[in-house]
């Protein structure tokens, strides 16, 4: 299930019901993938993430590139490096 898609170029931006948020090439190949995990008691990191928004794309460092951020039920807003998908912060509901 994918809520919402936003695309920059050649670049396809969108995430799942699976924790999984995607960049594409529109022809198809996968340029990165992050995997949304949330901290549970210890060190334990578990999969959590049904993203429910279309991504917003916005130049959010200093590389020139557009960012993405998208909300993800129960958990906030996170946003995403849009070249490399690392995380660049993520704002948790409390």
């Amino acid at each position: 299930d994918v809520n919402g898609v936003a695309v920059n170029g050649n670049k396809l931006f969108f995430g799942d019901d699976n924790a999984f948020f995607y960049c594409y090439e529109l022809s198809g190949k996968k340029i990165w993938e992050y995997q949304i995990t949330r901290p549970q008691s210890g060190n334990e990191l578990t999969l959590r993430g049904n993203i429910e928004s279309c991504p917003v794309l916005a130049k959010l460092n200093d590389d020139n590139e557009l960012d993405v951020a998208f909300t993800v039920r129960g958990l906030g807003v996170i946003a995403l490096n849009g070249k490399t998908g690392e995380e660049l912060w993520r704002q948790e509901l409390t």
